[in-house]
């Protein structure tokens, strides 16, 4: 996709969602509605501005990315820890039922950006989570293979065709855009961890089978 076409694309998301606060903004500012229904409204406005902000972190982040204009710092990372810290923060974003699994060893570790992997992390769980079906778990798999950590995530799906596949980390890309504009999805998430693994020198792999969604990351335990 050429540059115009990302930034007709960028304007129309945000405009759109401009566009939804006004309305709602307009209705109470002219006392129209009053009591539970202004109330409904304002939780809305406050649902849409918070999807604006994390649109404009993701699409920050991707261009930084994109650009090569970000400076890493790269260090030895517990990969633990920084699962449950991605855990945290999506159950303080995300109000889903739906459990994180985690197996991973405790004194695993990885060499990579510390920002830069929990991004990674947390936009790959963030989307596993929403998209779950049904509420099923999600599960990780973390493991030693050689000199590579890797990284498995499985979540319950809806069914993604082998074309679809292909497109899922380019930017703006959505594969059911109704039920991601509900959950506040911008198309960026994987986009940004496509980003990050390539400046990791590391690999990410995507598959859809008979209702599941697995993705298989892998980054180097050593600098070298």
């Amino acid at each position: 996709m050429e540059n115009k076409e990302y930034l007709d694309l960028s304007v129309h998301e945000i405009k759109n969602i401009l566009s939804a606060i006004s309305g709602y903004s307009e209705f109470i500012y002219r006392g129209l509605v009053d009591g539970q229904k202004a109330l409904d409204m304002a939780g809305k406005i406050k649902c849409m501005s918070e999807i604006l902000a994390d649109f404009a972190d993701k699409k920050y982040m991707y261009d930084l990315l994109h650009n090569h204009l970000y400076h890493s710092d790269f260090e030895k990372i517990n990969l633990l820890e920084e699962l449950n810290m991605v855990e945290r923060d999506i159950r303080m974003k995300i109000h889903s039922s739906s459990e994180l699994q985690v197996q991973c060893d405790r004194t695993l570790e990885v060499y990579a950006d510390r920002l830069l992997i929990k991004e990674l992390l947390f936009a790959l769980l963030e989307n596993a989570v929403k998209y779950s079906m049904d509420e099923t778990p999600v599960e990780v798999v973390c493991k030693e293979q050689k000199e590579e950590v890797v990284i498995q995530i499985r979540n319950s799906s809806m069914e993604i065709t082998s074309e679809e596949m292909e497109h899922l980390t380019d930017p703006y890309y959505r594969v059911d855009k109704a039920a991601s504009r509900k959950m506040g999805g911008q198309g960026f998430g994987l986009a940004v961890a496509r980003e990050i693994i390539e400046l990791h020198s590391g690999s990410m792999s995507m598959n859809y089978l008979d209702g599941w969604m697995y993705v298989e990351l892998r980054l180097k335990i050593n600098n070298g």
